[in-house]
């Protein structure tokens, strides 16, 4: 099994819409608030499009559930759960 220095090694970005949001925070940290931001506006996007897709909502959820919890375990839990708030607040436009 490979070490962890050599997992992290190929990271190659080419577009980081919301680097300036999360200044002063590791790759890996911002990594996981990206995952996490866009799952959260799926899911978003998905109950006020299709509010009867049960499956795909709660595939969305446990998505969001193991990001946060990568979130927090990367030191970034605060982040996260303004992001989540964030999310909710969000006005939904029909």
């Amino acid at each position: 099994m490979a070490t962890s220095e050599q997992m992290e090694q190929p990271r190659l970005i080419a577009h980081e819409p919301s680097a300036g949001l999360h200044a002063g925070l590791t790759p890996r940290q911002q990594h996981f608030l990206e995952r996490l931001q866009s799952l959260a506006q799926r899911r978003e996007e998905l109950m006020q499009k299709n509010p009867q897709d049960k499956v795909g909502t709660m595939l969305l959820s446990r998505g969001i559930f193991a990001t946060l919890t990568d979130c927090i375990a990367e030191g970034a839990g605060d982040q996260a759960h303004a992001i989540l708030v964030e999310a909710q607040r969000t006005p939904k436009s029909v």
